[in-house]
């Protein structure tokens, strides 16, 4: 009887305010028959937001015909709070009669126990919508970052970088220009070679030169590939050149490549498990000189690697414990082909923000601000190796980024 009055109320010119308020206060199971009055304006031009809008607000005059498509659209049993949610959903989409009409079909079928959910995740997909809440970018929304970030708030000591090339990393410029630049068909498999498209020129001088400067205990890898030959190579030259000197080469790798079976001995260990599942304890047992090298999923989520890398276990590290961070792009936003790969990394945001104004963690070598401010500079000072990357990969760029705890 609430509904007919409704309908009767529909012929004349009421308010969206007054019907709004008249079905809101009756949450209750309705047939389209009951719709009928209450059809939905559906118009070509309007969107979804701006339907949703139109029910939201209050005094609006409209008039029944604005109304006259949705009621034989919508299927049995609809809440209205479950139509106005499906408006809501579909932000500035434009509708048309033909979009509702599935969209409420499906909700009829089972809002929150869709049988195609498990169908698309057991098959190695997703089923999601277009949403303001996801967190995957919309083309629109690349347009909003900038070209290079200020970093406001970010302690860069430049000099202090330049000091550790010519301090730290120069000494051991040549041990590293001793690597093949091309892989051979005669390699053993854990031979590392310049040019293998992951960890390349100034990311692999760079590592390897703090491992023989620094001679830590321990090395763990979040995360493994040519980072880990190289960190193998350094720890065993530290070893030979004095046995008190011998550091262990520890990697979390849930997906395990033959890389490290290859390593044999010189892999002291192999966590083939996630690092959530790794106890916090043994990270805060790193020691000053010890490196935590991560290079994960680069994707912030609820309960994934990055969430548990960055809240649980930096701010249980103890001072001297150097960490580095792979694929960072910083101040340059992710570049545009991962987006069209989609691939949607996010970390380097999240370091950026544990960073600002963060006295703990002193940024000592972060790889592509360097390139991008002092490209010269920095490319005289890796030479011949960068220019023999670049011939390859002409769009490849360091991308380590490495700090200290204090």
């Amino acid at each position: 009887s609430d509904l007919a009055a409704v309908a009767e109320w529909l012929a004349r010119d009421l308010s969206w305010g007054q019907i709004y308020s008249a079905l809101k206060q009756h949450n209750m199971q309705f047939d389209p028959d009951d719709l009928e009055a209450v059809a939905v304006a559906l118009a070509p031009g309007l969107t979804w937001q701006q339907i949703y809008t139109a029910f939201s607000q209050h005094g609006i005059a409209f008039q029944p015909s604005d109304f006259e498509a949705m009621a034989p659209l919508l299927a049995r049993d609809l809440a209205w709070r479950e139509v106005v949610a499906t408006l809501d959903q579909h932000g500035s989409q434009p509708a048309s009669p033909d979009d509702l009409a599935p969209i409420a079909a499906w909700i009829n079928r089972n809002l929150l126990n869709n049988e195609a959910y498990p169908v698309f995740h057991q098959n190695g997909f997703h089923l999601l919508r277009r949403h303001f809440y996801l967190p995957i970018p919309e083309e629109d929304d690349l347009a909003y970052i900038p070209h290079q970030s200020g970093l406001v708030g970010l302690d860069i000591n430049e000099e202090a970088t330049f000091g550790l090339l010519n301090d730290v990393l120069n000494p051991y410029k040549a041990e590293f220009n001793a690597y093949p630049i091309h892989h051979q068909d005669d390699f053993a498999p854990d031979q590392f070679y310049l040019i293998n498209s992951a960890f390349m020129a100034i990311d692999g001088n760079v590592y390897y030169s703090l491992v023989r400067h620094y001679k830590p205990k321990r090395v763990v890898e979040i995360g493994s590939g040519f980072s880990t030959l190289l960190a193998a190579d350094a720890l065993r030259k530290n070893a030979q050149e004095n046995s008190e000197q011998d550091g262990s080469l520890i990697c979390i790798e849930p997906y395990p490549s033959a890389l490290l079976t290859a390593l044999g001995p010189r892999l002291h260990q192999l966590i083939d498990d996630k690092v959530q599942e790794v106890d916090l304890e043994f990270f805060a047992s790193l020691g000053a000189g010890d490196i935590l090298f991560i290079d994960s999923s680069h994707v912030l989520r609820s309960g994934g690697d990055v969430w548990y890398e960055y809240c649980e276990i930096l701010p249980r590290l103890a001072s001297g414990v150097l960490v580095h961070i792979h694929d960072i792009s910083l101040p340059k936003p992710y570049p545009r082909e991962y987006f069209d790969r989609r691939v949607y990394w996010n970390e380097q945001y999240l370091l950026q923000a544990f960073l600002t104004f963060n006295p703990r963690f002193e940024i000592i070598w972060p790889g592509n601000y360097l390139m991008t401010k002092y490209p010269e500079r920095i490319r005289a000072a890796f030479l011949p190796e960068y220019d023999l990357m670049r011939e390859v990969y002409p769009s490849s760029e360091p991308s380590s980024f490495w700090m200290r705890v204090r």
